[in-house]
């Protein structure tokens, strides 16, 4: 699963089945009543509404222009103390990835800067308004974006679903998702799923609201993003018992976002057509924007595209049209009465929670990475806590693997073929005779 920071564009055939999905629309269900087009839907607690002109900032680039994106994360003209369209404008920077290069036809072959295979001319800049919505509020508020280009296509209108990938915020696909709607003239809808970041440090008192912005509760008081949920005398008890502990919306919110990944993406097209019927303008279809005059796309990678699957999966009111999901992270029923077969093995399961992939990952991943000196990011790798990581998982040396009494012929000298070694190793130093191969020591805590 992508990280947060950089987020994988979306590839060709993901490209391409989008365009023919766009291309070929389907049925739809039944027209509104126009009272009921005009309304907000009754999920949504708070909106907002902003234009941006195309120039001192835009919908796709933030302002940035593919050359801005390109360059360096925009820096804050206050570190400690960013404002939100600061906020915005690195979060769109990051949903390009463009800054990585060009590796793997990224910004040559597609990305925000492409369309259809060709370089999208000018800065890519595109004016427009841009709703944000919040529907719930605290451990239980999930955010939406709706952008509406000023080329939207009144005549043939679409809108396109692009729910947040992994655990990354509203505006994570952006340059990705985004960047083909809006070069298609589609309104886009964005979701965090209700997994954005969010936290609550009950030490300091700061929580952070919708918008990304930091403060003291009081404060933000109805705007925060996650509240802990703990009365003054609750936090005051817990800071004096575990001192600068910060709790996060993810881990300690108590609910379980996955089970309404599809509800939110519905929602967030809802809002689309909401928005869309508010703001009237001539060329609009005459029963207004409904599910019968507008094509709608859900797509989305990883966490995304398994929120786009629960969509078309959940959908009964004919919103959706077509589902293009690139690696869908999906944790499907057990196999009752399938049988899945793997290399002659029969494979018990069909998936694992995602909590027990990311504890395998973060166990295997130090001592992994040891492995691979020149890939990218190397640079950062803790390699001593890293070594120790692999010495409590199998010993100083994994050639003890299978031997009787995990004895060795020779000592773990560090080698490129060696990393997991510590430096010092010669023969016969640094091992524990005494200690089986069928031992595993907890990993060091740091």
């Amino acid at each position: 699963m992508p990280s947060a920071g950089r987020l994988p564009a979306l590839s060709l055939p993901l490209v391409l089945a989008l365009t023919a999905a766009l291309v070929s629309p389907l049925a739809h269900a039944a027209d509104r009543t126009p009272s009921a087009r005009s309304a907000l839907p009754s999920f949504i607690s708070e909106l907002t509404e902003r234009r941006y002109d195309g120039r001192s900032d835009d919908l796709l680039t933030a302002g940035l222009g593919f050359a801005g994106l390109r360059g360096p994360m925009p820096r804050a003209a206050d570190p400690d103390r960013p404002t939100a369209a600061e906020l915005r404008r690195q979060a769109v920077w990051a949903s390009a990835g463009l800054s990585a290069g060009s590796g793997g036809g990224l910004g040559r072959l597609y990305g925000p800067d492409v369309d259809r295979g060709r370089p999208v001319s000018g800065d890519g800049k595109v004016a427009g308004v841009e709703y944000r919505a919040v529907a719930g509020s605290g451990a239980h508020s999930v955010s939406f974006v709706v952008q509406v280009p000023d080329g939207f296509d009144r005549a043939r209108p679409c809108v396109v679903a692009a729910p947040a990938t992994g655990l990354g915020g509203v505006y994570s696909m952006v340059g990705t998702a985004g960047a083909w709607g809006l070069h298609h003239r589609c309104a886009v809808a964005y979701t965090d799923k209700g997994m954005g970041p969010a936290f609550d440090d009950p030490h300091s008192g700061t929580v952070m609201g919708y918008d990304g912005t930091t403060g003291p509760r009081a404060r933000l008081h109805g705007r925060t993003a996650f509240d802990a949920g703990l009365s003054d005398a609750e936090r005051a008890r817990f800071d004096a018992e575990h001192p600068y502990r910060v709790a996060y919306k993810m881990a300690h919110s108590g609910m379980n976002p996955q089970a309404t990944w599809g509800r939110d993406v519905l929602r967030s097209i809802r809002l689309a057509l909401a928005v869309l019927n508010r703001d009237w303008r001539a060329g609009a279809p005459g029963g207004g924007y409904t599910p019968a005059s507008t094509t709608v796309l859900t797509t989305g990678v990883s966490n995304g595209g398994g929120a786009a699957v629960a969509a078309g999966e959940e959908d009964r009111g004919g919103l959706v049209d077509a589902v293009v999901a690139s690696e869908p992270q999906l944790n499907l029923a057990p196999l009752n009465g399938v049988r899945v077969r793997q290399g002659g093995r029969v494979v018990p399961a069909a998936g694992l929670p995602l909590i027990r992939y990311n504890a395998l990952a973060s166990l295997l991943q130090p001592c992994a990475a040891l492995t691979e000196p020149t890939a990218p990011g190397y640079a950062t790798l803790d390699v001593p806590a890293a070594r120790r990581r692999c010495a409590a998982l199998v010993g100083d040396d994994p050639r003890r693997a299978g031997m009787p009494n995990g004895r060795v012929r020779t000592g773990c000298r560090a080698s490129p073929r060696r990393p997991w070694c510590a430096p010092d190793s010669s023969p016969g130093r640094g091992i524990s005779r005494s200690r089986t191969t069928t031992r595993r020591r907890p990993p060091p805590t740091r």
